[in-house]
């Protein structure tokens, strides 16, 4: 039986169904991919709903594996502009990590939430949610490009990502919201996607 190989899946699945579900949602997420890099949000965001569907056929409804497809869901809200809806997604994979005790994904998901936040224009409250990390040295770089929460690294880390304590981390001089590993991440995260906002909300140049 499946639970046996892991805990996630439902009482009852077995090592085939789970195996034909993995591989279902293996294939939606290609297909995402391409209406990702084609920015068709509405046809992305539709594949993460049959996403979640075909995974509830075979995972616990609380389990991390349901999480993520909360997450990533709310991630493809916030490139679509729906932040409402992003924020509603996030917040519902960071309640199912918090239940499982699952730290590191709960950290990338803050960091999601928190660059929600920043586009709200709500840069207390960005900050406030990548600090929840803080006492347990659990604060994800902000950058979305950074080394350290990349597919290859996880790949190679157990599918975990790096996570650092807040004296490790170099702080937007300018909104004190963002928080990055390296000078590197900063550069590219000022570039790509935090210096306009940063810049409305504070003046900085």
């Amino acid at each position: 039986m499946a639970q046996l190989l892991h805990p996630d899946f439902k009482a009852g699945i077995t090592h085939a169904e789970a195996t034909a579900a993995d591989k279902k949602t293996h294939d939606l997420l290609m297909e995402q991919q391409d209406a990702l890099k084609a920015e068709s949000w509405d046809y992305a965001i539709a594949l993460s709903i049959q996403m979640r569907e075909n995974q509830l056929r075979v995972y616990k409804p609380g389990s991390s594996p349901i999480g993520g497809t909360w997450n990533a869901l709310g991630s493809i809200y916030k490139q679509a502009g729906r932040l409402q809806e992003a924020e509603d997604a996030v917040e519902k994979g960071l309640a199912i990590y918090a239940a499982v005790c699952d730290y590191n994904e709960m950290s990338m998901a803050r960091e999601t939430l928190a660059a929600i936040k920043e586009a709200q224009g709500q840069f207390d409250e960005a900050r406030k949610v990548r600090l929840e990390g803080k006492d347990r040295k659990e604060i994800s770089c902000t950058s979305d490009t950074c080394p350290w929460t990349s597919v290859p690294f996880r790949m190679e880390n157990g599918g975990l990502s790096k996570m650092f304590a807040l004296e490790e981390l170099k702080q937007c001089a300018a909104c004190k919201a963002a928080f990055y590993c390296s000078k590197r991440c900063q550069k590219h995260d000022w570039k790509t996607r935090h210096k306009p906002l940063c810049q409305k909300h504070t003046g900085a140049v």
